[in-house]
Parts: C-alpha cells; structure tokens; sequence
C-alpha cells in the first residue's frame, strides 16, 4: 500500500493494517501458549442436560 504523509493519502489506513496485524499475531500467539490451554482447562465449565427433568420447559431464553 502506499502512503504519504505530506499528502495525508492512505496514512490511517496503513496504521489500521499495522495495527491489526500485530493484534491477529499476538492474539494467536497467546490462544496457542500453553498457560493459556492449561487455564481453559482448570477454568472449563460443562453443561450438562438432566435426563431425569423431562419437562416441557428444557432450554430456552425466552418462551415459558
């Protein structure tokens, strides 16, 4: 991309580009750190439904 900084022409968007990139390769660097996996998994929270509870209600965020 070109840009000139005399001109004002395409500087924001060069800095918006730089800007999420090193946000994209340092996010990803983090999500595959193993401190990172290891806390997803003391930290994991499982749902489970109750085989028991056989009522109509089930799950839902609105309806009754």
């Amino acid at each position: 991309m070109e840009t000139s900084a005399l001109e004002s022409t395409n500087v924001q968007t060069a800095f918006e580009v730089v800007i999420r990139e090193i946000y994209n390769n340092v996010s990803r660097k983090a999500l595959n750190s193993k401190a990172y996996k290891a806390e997803l998994s003391v930290n994991r929270v499982t749902l489970v439904k109750d085989g028991a509870n056989t009522s109509k209600e089930g799950f839902s965020c609105c309806a009754r």
